[in-house]
């Protein structure tokens, strides 16, 4: 129980602590700060023990100092995560969804329900197409702001106006999904977050 309760409340404590941290350094000119916090924010979520959080914390630790004692630029780094994550993120749906593949929201659908209605399979393979639709525009986003605008800018979008669209998304989703499947039975809104905390990353990327 413990542990489970840890887990579930060191997501989202990252997901709206560390971007907030990581803009205002940016916005104050310590983008080396701003890369390890990002480094190890991202270490704490994919780690799954102790050990591993401080050997990749270590590891984030002498990243960022090899970078600036070698005169190298943490800013580079910083412009390429979102860019590589939203990538990922793009990849790891679309790829769901070619022949022979079970589309990712269809695997979340079936891990939350009992029965798997025919009207939600199509839903959630159209669902996950969206996702990697809204991945891909959040890619050539960070990279275009990476590449023209000013870093404060590119902070202010990466870092906080790109989760608020996530969190507008997946909401705007949610309420759609109700409407649309009004002959099936839903879980309310908090009750589905819950669950949706309690799945296991790993029998998604099956």
């Amino acid at each position: 129980m413990h542990k489970y309760i840890s887990k579930s409340l060191l997501f989202p404590f990252l997901l709206f602590s560390a971007p907030l941290a990581i803009h205002v350094a940016i916005i104050n000119g310590l983008t080396a700060i701003a890369l390890l916090i990002l480094l190890l924010a991202l270490v704490l979520l994919v780690s799954r023990s102790w050990k591993e959080r401080i050997i990749l914390g270590l590891l984030s630790v002498g990243t960022v100092a090899l970078l600036s004692t070698a005169g190298l630029s943490e800013q580079l780094l910083l412009y390429a995560m979102p860019v590589l994550i939203n990538l990922g993120l793009a990849i790891f749906f679309g790829q769901s969804l070619l022949a022979n593949r079970t589309p990712v929201i269809t695997r979340f659908a079936t891990l939350l329900r009992k029965e798997m209605h025919p009207k939600v399979v199509v839903y959630t393979r159209h669902v996950t197409q969206l996702w990697t639709i809204f991945f891909i525009v959040l890619t050539i986003e960070s990279l275009l702001l990476a590449l023209y605008a000013p870093i404060e800018t590119w902070s202010l979008f990466t870092n906080l106006l790109n989760y608020m669209f996530t969190a507008l998304f997946f909401t705007g989703e949610y309420i759609f999904r109700i409407h649309y499947l009004d002959d099936l039975e839903h879980m309310s809104f908090p009750r589905f977050i819950q669950n949706l905390s309690k799945v296991d990353l790993r029998d998604i990327s099956k």
